[in-house]
């Protein structure tokens, strides 16, 4: 079967990576390429760090059949290569300590050397956005108490989707030992969680593996074989599969269901001749660029745009493959030439360049039509428009330089279905691209930072974080500790009951965590910005992560799972809310009444605030002649809530059935 542009192009660039990830090894170890076909597999390396008291799992790639020795300190195995030339090898349990030099000797000579390994350790640290909010923009010193920390090793996992599972990261991914200049872009949850352990265990080294992406959903993070139970993700799951074997026909498959959905809901089909010259189209800026700057009234404007031009083909020309340069789009581009549907892409001010068969192209006119959906800040086909163009096979390039017109489609239209294999909105890329690469290894735990982008879905967020922690169990350890950090507050003050999505998503994630083993809830509701999807205080949320780890694993008294309730029941004419001991003691901050409290009926209506009195491990709300089926706490995309218990710690937002 042949390979169109874009196969061949990646192709060429996997190729590339990995070659230059060999080269790149061979010449740290100061080997000869040509003399040393060695290498070491995504996230070993160089200033790496191994989970201590676990057996060490390492692997690579070499000559077939190779017979391999592979050291680590004054420990050895065999290995033997597969047919594709990978080898793996599990070296009994060390201690925390080191360094040590990895070693890896093969046949005729050939060796590699990766020294300053420190056994202690490993954390993966993920999610979107504000677990990839980095130290250098997060309140606070970046050092603690202790300043730079050799002890503490730093892997940075570049943003990266693939359809299926990968052996080898994209780009260069390389341990750093933390320093002034290495911690700065690091994700600042992780690296204040880190500080905040090394404060009582000095002498345990720490490897922190971050692997996130703003905006992200959770589906991408969870691997296929996690979904593929459910019936509602099998369509997308198929047609993830066909495009990793057949890009083309998976891309003219969507391109279908991207029409028919349209048609669903409008009576017109704008990526066509017809479409185009239908009523609604007006001039565009001449330099295009982000909507939000053209005026006024598109200053706050968030949702769909048309865009649509013309360009001039010779005979020779309509007859060659090319690539269609739009320049920066933000955020998702759905693109057709000729009424033939070419592509769809996601990216905040990403240059698309997308493959272009000659069968699309025709001498004379074509139509270039572009649908953009932008839904936060700069919006549209931002670069200039004079870059936009087709570059051809043979190296020419065609500018798209006839006006451009555009047609607004109302806010209130649902966002465009994505293809399965984009990036954050898709099925299992991330975890493909980003995670699987890790292998199976031992960790001391995980931190999941994510929820923001699944909030109008908070009801169906719990199974899909229950199988995110399962996938991590089988590649990490069955009882690998995951730490749910729960959403902080964002959004206007409530005034009054509400239906919250962002309540819902926390809510599912304190289920998880209260059924889960090895499942902790580090509570954060009080670190928000009502104005700030990322909230500055990285360093406060590390130290609860920590010792909420801590607490899971018994070395501090503290909280584990957050400071949530046990049941609720009523009595009396009251409704008593009960904590676990140890949670205490409780507090209402700033009066007598604990407030943020709702009594609703038993499916969820007709919610009230009702005042809160603290008595010993409960709160007893006042029920008075209203329905008191379920009751809520800090139910609200940013609840104003005032109960704290052990060390002042917020008590999680959560909804419950009243018992009789």
């Amino acid at each position: 079967m042949s390979m169109n542009r874009e196969n061949r192009r990646a192709v060429i660039v996997r190729g590339l990576v990995a070659l230059a990830s060999f080269v790149a090894c061979a010449h740290a170890m100061g080997q000869d390429l040509e003399d040393s076909p060695l290498a070491l597999g995504a996230g070993l390396g160089e200033h790496m760090v191994v989970q201590r008291d676990a057996p060490v799992s390492l692997r690579g790639t070499a000559v077939p059949g190779e017979t391999l020795e592979v050291r680590l300190g004054d420990v050895a195995a065999e290995a033997t290569t597969d047919d594709a030339g990978r080898w793996a090898v599990e070296l009994p349990p060390f201690p925390a300590g080191g360094p040590h030099v990895l070693e890896v000797r093969g046949e005729e000579g050939r060796s590699l050397e990766a020294g300053d390994v420190l056994v202690g350790d490993v954390f993966l640290c993920s999610g979107q956005s504000n677990m990839a909010w980095p130290v250098s923009a997060s309140s606070g010193a970046p050092w603690g108490p202790m300043g730079p920390d050799a002890g503490i090793r730093l892997l940075h996992v570049n943003r990266a989707a693939a359809p299926t599972p990968q052996e080898v990261f994209e780009g260069e991914v390389a341990w750093q030992v933390a320093s002034a200049e290495s911690v700065q872009p690091f994700s600042g949850v992780c690296w204040h969680f880190a500080q905040a352990l090394r404060e009582t265990r000095p002498d345990v080294p720490l490897g922190l593996v971050h692997s996130s992406w703003g905006g992200s959903r959770i589906e991408p993070w969870i691997p296929a074989g996690g979904l593929a139970d459910l019936p509602a993700y099998e369509p997308r799951l198929a047609l993830l599969s066909r495009y990793a074997a057949d890009p083309q026909r998976a891309l003219a498959e969507h391109g279908a269901d991207w029409e028919a959905w349209w048609q669903e809901r409008n009576e017109d089909t704008p990526w066509n001749e017809a479409g185009t010259d239908a009523e609604g189209w007006t001039p565009a800026p001449s330099q295009l660029g982000n909507w939000q700057t053209w005026s006024e009234e598109w200053s706050r404007f968030t949702g769909m745009v048309w865009y649509h031009s013309r360009f001039e083909l010779d005979d020779d020309q309509a007859g060659q493959d090319a690539t269609l340069v739009l320049g920066p789009v933000d955020e998702v581009d759905s693109t057709w030439i000729n009424g033939r549907f070419i592509a769809s892409r996601f990216g905040w001010g990403d240059v698309r360049r997308h493959a272009v068969p000659a069968a699309a192209l025709a001498p004379g006119e074509n139509t270039l039509v572009v649908n953009v959906y932008n839904s936060w800040g700069a919006g549209g086909l931002t670069g200039p428009a004079e870059e936009i163009r087709l570059e051809l096979a043979n190296g020419d390039s065609v500018p798209v330089s006839a006006a451009w017109r555009m047609r607004a489609v109302a806010p209130d239209h649902p966002a465009p279905n994505q293809p399965p294999w984009e990036s954050i909105g898709g099925l299992t890329g991330l975890h493909n691209a980003m995670v699987a690469p890790l292998g199976p290894r031992a960790l001391a735990g995980a931190l999941w930072y994510q929820g923001e982008s699944n909030t109008g879905e908070g009801r169906r967020y719990a199974p899909l974080l229950s199988r995110l922690t399962a996938a991590w169990r089988r590649q990490f350890g069955a009882e690998l500790p995951v730490l749910v950090i729960q959403l902080p507050g964002f959004g206007q003050p409530q005034v009054a009951p509400v239906d919250s999505g962002w309540a819902q998503l926390r809510d599912g994630q304190r289920q998880v965590a209260a059924r889960e083993a090895h499942t902790a809830l580090v509570v954060t509701l009080d670190l928000g910005d009502n104005i700030d999807l990322h909230p500055p205080h990285k360093a406060e949320v590390g130290r609860r992560a920590a010792n909420v780890w801590q607490s899971l694993h018994g070395e501090a008294q503290g909280v584990v799972d957050g400071i949530t309730p046990v049941d609720a029941r009523a009595e009396d004419g009251s409704v008593v809310v009960r904590f676990a001991p140890g949670q205490g003691p409780f507090t209402p901050l700033g009066g007598a009444m604990a407030h943020g409290f709702e009594l609703c009926a038993a499916d969820g209506a007709d919610c009230r605030f009702v005042p809160g009195t603290v008595d010993g491990d409960a709160v007893v709300l006042a029920a008075g002649d209203g329905p008191a089926g379920r009751v809520r706490h800090c139910w609200a995309d940013a609840p104003s809530c005032n109960l704290v218990g052990m060390g002042n710690l917020p008590v999680s937002s959560f909804e419950l059935p009243v018992s009789p």
